[in-house]
């Protein structure tokens, strides 16, 4: 419980914890942490279907805990905004073992694409929104009703592009001192990989009024993917 503080304050919170506890593992054990976030998924499921066929005693206590968070684009009787969160996160980390990514990228492409939840949700999201909040003069007009504003924009790709470039970067100085398989790469390529999807994932979370805890992830991942091929064709 965090009194005094606004639900949206407590999201963020909730946010960066989950940045502290999947980011490094993300890059240092990516199958593991794969497997981890299935079983997490499958706990939120089973959860939720106790929630909602009301089974006694622990029906009103998760009742009342997960009302204090329910996000007001949410519909219905179930409440998914811890879920989405979730997957978000680990949607990305499971997908990034897929794609076979060409030479130089093996290592920081994988990385990049793996934290993608983290980055655009962890990060991106919650500084967009505190800033936002705390700062924001100028409103953006194409949603009415909603108070995002420019100033929480520039702070979410910002704050994406800076903590996307570290991570990836530093993500494989730190396995390549494990072992010499991976492959070195540059700062600059590392800024490349994240400066356009963090502009443009900015870019739709100010201008979307969605739940943004799954699709953002997604979308930030096939930029990167995109971005990386992008710099393949172009060298």
């Amino acid at each position: 419980k965090y009194p005094g503080t606004p639900r949206g304050g407590r999201e963020q919170w909730y946010h960066f914890l989950a940045v502290l506890m999947f980011t490094i593992p993300s890059i240092s054990n990516p199958n593991f942490t794969a497997f981890a976030f299935i079983g997490a998924l499958v706990l939120f499921v089973l959860v939720e279907a106790i929630r909602l066929a009301r089974l006694y005693p622990v029906y009103t206590d998760l009742s009342n805990f997960l009302n204090r968070y329910l996000d007001s684009r949410e519909d219905g009787p179930l409440i998914v905004s811890h879920i989405y969160l979730l997957l978000g996160c680990a949607a990305p980390v499971i997908l990034s073992r897929m794609p076979v990514l060409p030479e130089g990228y093996e290592t920081a492409g994988r990385i990049g694409l793996s934290l993608s939840g983290m980055i655009s949700l962890g990060i991106g999201d919650s500084f967009a929104s505190i800033v936002g909040i705390s700062f924001g003069r100028r409103l953006f007009p194409p949603i009415p009703g909603t108070k995002k504003s420019f100033e929480g924009m520039l702070a979410g790709f910002l704050s994406m592009t800076i903590f996307g470039t570290l991570s990836t970067y530093l993500g494989v100085q730190m396995i390549q001192s494990k072992g010499p398989t991976c492959i070195p790469i540059g700062l600059y390529k590392c800024v490349r990989m994240h400066f356009v999807p963090a502009l443009l994932s900015a870019v739709l979370e100010v201008t979307t009024d969605q739940l943004d805890n799954l699709f953002l992830p997604l979308f930030y991942y096939t930029l990167i993917l995109y971005t990386i091929y992008r710099d393949l064709v172009e060298a």
